[in-house]
Parts: structure tokens; C-alpha cells; sequence
């Protein structure tokens, strides 16, 4: 994964190789962390660390 300090809603998706629309479901499904700053539904990010947080527990 690249050094990044966040990752886009699109960019998280993709990493996890899914939709984004996928990806919102999990967040209301209580599946993938909720985002650690959000604007608005289509802006949200979340911090590298906690994407390779939710990585490593599903290993």
C-alpha cells in the first residue's frame, strides 16, 4: 500500500478490490470501520492505519 496518510472512499474500495456502492454496504452493515473524517456520503476517508488494521484482521 502506498505511504498515504488517508485514503478516499474510491481508493479504499479499490484497495479492498470491491464497489464503492460494496463498500458503503459494509460501513452500514457494521463490516469495514466507519470513516475517520467525512464531509459529506461520497467524501469520506479513512487513515491508512485503519484500512491496515481491517487488512491484518481478516488474514
Amino acid at each position: 500500500m502506498e505511504n498515504k496518510k488517508f485514503l478516499s472512499l474510491k481508493q479504499t474500495a479499490g484497495l479492498l478490490d470491491v464497489k464503492v456502492d460494496t463498500l458503503l454496504k459494509w460501513i452500514r452493515a457494521g463490516k469495514f470501520p466507519r470513516p475517520d473524517s467525512r464531509i459529506n456520503r461520497k467524501c469520506q476517508y479513512w487513515k491508512t492505519e485503519s484500512v491496515n488494521l481491517f487488512l491484518e484482521s481478516q488474514e
